[in-house]
């Protein structure tokens, strides 16, 4: 049963007033993550993404 997930960024990279937004579906939380960040992250962390450079995870919610 998939679900779908709303992540919230911030990237280090541009300024830090735009906030991204993308919607994954996933089987859980850590899966839709894994779509996006090349490492494991929790809530408030930093990671590298899959495409290059570094974001902090703002939010992770649950849509659908």
């Amino acid at each position: 049963y998939m679900n779908e997930y709303e992540i919230t960024i911030r990237r280090d990279d541009i300024p830090a007033n735009n906030i991204q937004k993308s919607d994954k579906w996933a089987n859980d939380e850590n899966q839709a993550l894994s779509y996006i960040f090349r490492n494991r992250i929790k809530k408030g962390g930093v990671g590298t993404l899959k495409r290059g450079g570094r974001a902090k995870l703002i939010s992770i919610k649950r849509i659908k």
